[in-house]
């Protein structure tokens, strides 16, 4: 009898596991090829709204994580690109060319099989399923962490992952002209208030050195136009460009 009983349980254990297996393995089967170019055409979309312009080959891995920082490494492991695929082995992230001959600049860019490939992985990492484009959207959503916005002085960008931002003041801009040799970059400081959550502060914001608020990381990190020898730049010539990150990224 007790043999019987220890069989009946593995069986009901082995079921249990089986039925874990398939749950885990749903998201990863039977993605409608429409949801898939759905996928890719909002990832490009949206790619080229985050300041990236559009590549002439398309979007590589790198691209694409530049993009979105909630995508991982792990995310492209076996997306097939048009000449060969991404690995993500025992933690390393590496390039698989599968032709010969001449290396093309497309040889990284993602396929559209890629994408498939790449939204079955995160699909699967997040444990979300892909019925509709809806579910698109809440995957786009989740790594989505970070946009590069744009303002000018006594402007303010839309609320943005809990956070505005609004331009004050130029502090210094010791950025060396374009047409001038330097030994040193320079750097630009702007005074700006900061609301996060209704709460506001006035912050020095420096290029290219990030600040953290409750909701967000921002990092000041372009500014235009470039400085010319002779040529006095006004207040309202300048746009800052801002990267507000989400905390708690995945």
């Amino acid at each position: 009898m007790k043999k019987i009983l220890l069989a009946v349980v593995a069986i009901i254990l082995l079921f249990a596991l089986y039925l874990a297996y398939i749950a885990q393995q749903k998201t990863t089967r039977d993605i409608d090829n429409e949801l898939s170019v759905y996928f890719q055409n909002r990832l490009d979309t949206l790619g080229v709204e985050e300041g990236l312009g559009r590549p002439i080959e398309g979007f590589d891995a790198g691209l694409l994580i530049g993009a979105f920082p909630g995508l991982l490494e792990e995310d492209f492991d076996s997306v097939e690109t048009f000449e060969g695929h991404y690995k993500f082995d025992n933690g390393e992230f590496s390039f698989d060319r599968n032709f010969g001959g001449s290396v093309s600049s497309a040889e990284r860019t993602v396929s559209e099989e890629g994408y498939e490939t790449l939204l079955k992985n995160v699909a699967q990492r997040l444990r979300l399923e892909v019925n509709s484009e809806a579910d698109i959207d809440s995957i786009i959503e989740t790594i989505n962490t970070a946009d590069i916005v744009s303002v000018r002085i006594g402007e303010s960008i839309e609320e943005i992952f809990g956070v505005q931002i609004s331009p004050l003041e130029i502090i210094e801009d010791s950025r060396c002209p374009s047409d001038v040799e330097c030994i040193q970059m320079g750097t630009v400081r702007v005074s700006a208030r900061v609301v996060d959550n209704n709460e506001s502060i006035t912050q020095t914001l420096e290029l290219r050195e990030p600040i953290s608020t409750p909701s967000a990381t921002i990092t000041l990190v372009m500014v235009e136009p470039q400085p010319v020898s002779n040529v006095d730049l006004e207040d309202s010539d300048y746009v800052f460009y801002f990267e507000v990150e989400k905390e708690n990224n995945i």
